[in-house]
């Protein structure tokens, strides 16, 4: 009887010793984390200083990052917690519109961090973010999960954790440590910051490319902005060229075309062409896709 008393006390302290080890105090999270989280600096083909921004271990040899950290540069190197640093070798995997890349540097025997499910997530949920705002390395900061959003049809996490430039490319944990995202960019008053889902980072790592790339590969047309693509198809409606308007318009990229600013062109295009019920779509689009997050902007 006693011996199964004190079974009964010990299974009945399971879920709250493993609720304790699931949700690890700040302290603990950051200590099992920061060891896979690095700081990136970007040069030129003259070794002259481009960029910094964060990102962190997914794989043995492989570092996650945002696509625009590193697009456009000739080279980059990946400095460590214990000041190692090593240089990008190639990329192996990589996406303009989710704004995510896998480059490959040597990362020794230092661990990858787990990715989580940002599916899982709800409003309220405290989050933890780790990168290198303003060139200060391995900074922790944490907040809330605030919203979930939809700019240019890419799944944005909303959140209220400090983050700054160069914490571009970090990762986004919960409370188990987990990756759930890796912070991007943040309103133009700081107020909130925003992150890609960490499913987007498991599909690159599903799908690598078939053939390693050179960072001097990631052309600046893969990061081009909505308002960049749109210049040729504006300077048609300014001409009031509506029917080449058009026509160029439906040449962009499907990102661009499902864009607020592309959809906001659309409906211009088709007013001015009389086609009112294209046009009332087009406008509708505009008025849907348009996100609270429009100030957003960079944070590298």
């Amino acid at each position: 009887m006693r011996l199964r008393h004190l079974m009964i006390l010990f299974l009945g302290t399971l879920p709250i010793a493993a609720q304790v080890k699931a949700n690890a105090p700040p302290e603990v999270l950051y200590a099992k984390c920061k060891a896979s989280v690095v700081t990136i600096l970007t040069f030129d083909v003259k070794r002259a200083p481009l960029g910094q921004g964060s990102g962190f271990i997914v794989a043995k040899n492989r570092v996650v990052t945002n696509y625009h950290v590193v697009a456009g540069s000739a080279s980059a190197s990946i400095i460590f917690d214990d000041g190692s640093i090593v240089v990008v070798t190639g990329v192996v995997a990589g996406s303009g519109p989710k704004d995510l890349v896998i480059v490959e540097a040597e990362t020794g025997n230092r661990p990858a961090l787990g990715l989580g499910d940002e599916l899982q997530l709800k409003v309220g949920e405290t989050i933890y973010a780790i990168g290198a705002p303003n060139g200060l390395s391995a900074s922790l900061s944490n907040g809330l999960v605030s919203a979930f959003r939809q700019d240019a049809g890419q799944f944005l996490i909303q959140i209220t954790a400090p983050i700054a430039p160069g914490s571009s490319g970090g990762p986004l944990l919960n409370r188990q440590g987990k990756v759930v995202g890796v912070t991007t960019s943040q309103l133009k008053d700081g107020s909130f910051g925003f992150a890609m889902g960490a499913g987007d980072v498991q599909h690159l790592l599903k799908v690598p490319l078939g053939v390693k790339l050179q960072l001097s590969d990631l052309t600046a047309d893969e990061t081009a902005t909505p308002a960049s693509e749109l210049n040729s198809v504006q300077v048609l409606f300014d001409q009031k060229k509506y029917e080449d308007a058009r026509a160029s318009f439906n040449t962009l990229s499907a990102p661009t075309r499902k864009s607020f600013e592309g959809q906001l062109l659309l409906c211009k295009i088709e007013q001015a062409s009389k086609d009112y019920g294209p046009a009332i779509q087009a406008c509708d689009a505009a008025i849907q896709s348009r996100p609270n997050v429009r100030d957003r902007k960079s944070v590298v």
